[in-house]
This record gives structure tokens, sequence and C-alpha cells, in this order.
């Protein structure tokens, strides 16, 4: 007799949300209001700033239909609205000592934000 077949899921949240969107509901729980300037991958290449700096960039993405893990008795997955207030307050609360790797281009992105918004007044 043949084994079944075992469903495999991998959940994260059943928002799929733009880094815009995101941005803008980490700044609202923040409390604070983000000025965002837009930049195509050009220009982010030319300013000498690599890819990794965004969760975003990678090749890998993946939409999954949470529903149907529910739908199989799977757990279902916390929507971001209901989670991300916490992770913030829980961040400003208790920053970590080191900077996270994310930020080793800060300065050239600072820049070119100030570039790019500067051409755009």
């Amino acid at each position: 007799m043949a084994e079944p077949r075992l469903a495999v899921y991998n959940l994260a949240q059943p928002d799929v949300l733009t880094l815009r969107e995101m941005i803008e509901r980490i700044a609202a729980a923040a409390g604070i209001a983000p000025r965002l300037v837009e930049a195509s991958w050009e220009e982010i290449a030319a300013a000498g700033i690599d890819r990794s700096f965004s969760p975003y960039a990678g090749r890998w993405v993946s939409v999954l239909d949470p529903a149907r893990a529910a739908g199989n008795g799977a757990s279902s997955a916390t929507r971001v609205d209901d989670y991300l207030p916490a992770v913030v307050r829980g961040l400003k609360e208790h920053r970590p000592s080191s900077s996270h790797p994310g930020y080793a281009q800060r300065a050239r992105e600072t820049a070119l934000a100030e570039r790019l918004a500067a051409t755009a007044r």
C-alpha cells in the first residue's frame, strides 16, 4: 500500500503587500509619516546600491493561497495589521545593540533619495 502524500505549506501571512504598503504600515505603527521617494532599479544600481538592501528585490517570489492551507486543517497565519503594531512597539522599546547588515548601504540610499526628491520638485 502506498504512503499517503502529505501537503506542505510555507505560510507567512495571508496578506501580500507591496513595499510601499509595508513601509506605510510600519510608519503608522511607529506614529510617524514616511517620506517616500520612488527609484527605478536602474537608478539604484547607478548609485552603487546592491539589491540586497531590499527584501522585495530577490528572485524568489511566491504567492500562496493561505485559505487553501486553512481549508486543509493547517494553522492559519496572522494578518499584518494584527501583528505589526506589537513588533514595531517591541523594536522601539528594545532597540537592537547593533545595526542590521541591510543598513550598510544606508548612506548611498539616503543620498539617492535626496537627489531624486530634489529633481522631482
